[in-house]
């Protein structure tokens, strides 16, 4: 899209050595919104989606009891709770190399209104996933906690705004976190003037993707639809970049990977 292009020097993620092994795991990536209504759940589903298409790719899609409304929206799935009566190890089979975990009862609550579906990072090293993307939306508490610490990358939705300029101008990162921007307008001057704020801040410049998410009918269209958008309009400029977006997490995530073995 038009707007403000990332400086090489400050977003560039070089190749790994080696490729990731399957012995150390599927490869974890979080998004979260800064904020509700930035839109996380979107940018995941359809990343996930996208991911599943890679050859030998075989992935799951999770989201918890609190923030799975997205999730069971964006891949048509019936409002009843899917998780009662499941053991751990069940899951929507949404198509053939992507998998759901949705609306879990992250605490295993034994008094809730269904038997607790327990889940959590640790059962999913030799699950076989090859990736695993989780939504957390503007969930907090000791679930997301965790799926945040387990994951190679983290990713932060946000708008170019004004409002998210001042959040992110106080918001700690994590080492494995990164900015993404989402719903940006390729008209809008504000926008374009916070996206270059941004990526010249210090302590942001270095941590922002690239990719920039346009806000375009298709992403809309898609959501009215019930399906990822990188299902059904993978040719749009919104679908585009949430591929671009896919291969740069895989290989930061590498990177991340080497980096903690050094």
């Amino acid at each position: 899209m038009n707007g403000t292009p990332a400086p090489d020097d400050s977003v560039s993620t070089p190749p790994p050595s080696r490729p990731l092994s399957l012995k150390e795991g599927p490869v974890v990536i979080v998004f979260q919104s800064l904020r509700e209504g930035s839109g996380s759940s979107t940018v995941a589903a359809a990343a996930a989606r996208q991911l599943s298409s890679r050859r030998n790719g075989r992935v799951l899609a999770v989201a918890p009891q609190s923030a799975c409304s997205g999730f069971r929206a964006l891949f048509n799935l019936p409002a009843e709770n899917p998780s009662a009566g499941l053991s751990s190890d069940t899951f929507w089979h949404y198509a053939d190399s992507l998998h759901l975990a949705l609306d879990f009862n992250e605490n295993g609550n034994e008094d809730s209104e269904h038997p607790p579906f327990k889940f959590a990072p640790s059962v999913l090293r030799n699950s076989g996933f090859t990736h695993v993307v989780v939504d957390l939306g503007h969930a907090d508490g000791d679930a997301a906690r965790r799926w945040r610490e387990a994951a190679d990358v983290v990713v932060t939705v946000a708008e170019p705004d004004a409002h998210t300029a001042m959040k992110l101008s106080a918001h700690p990162l994590a080492r494995n976190e990164v900015i993404l921007f989402n719903k940006a307008l390729s008209f809008s001057q504000s926008h374009t003037d916070v996206m270059q704020f941004l990526r010249a801040t210090p302590h942001l410049a270095a941590r922002i993707a690239p990719q920039i998410i346009p806000h375009d009918e298709f992403a809309a269209r898609s959501a009215l639809q019930r399906g990822p958008v990188t299902q059904l309009a993978r040719f749009s400029e919104s679908a585009r970049a949430i591929a671009a977006l896919s291969t740069w997490l895989i290989l930061r995530a590498a990177r991340l990977r080497e980096d903690a073995r050094c």
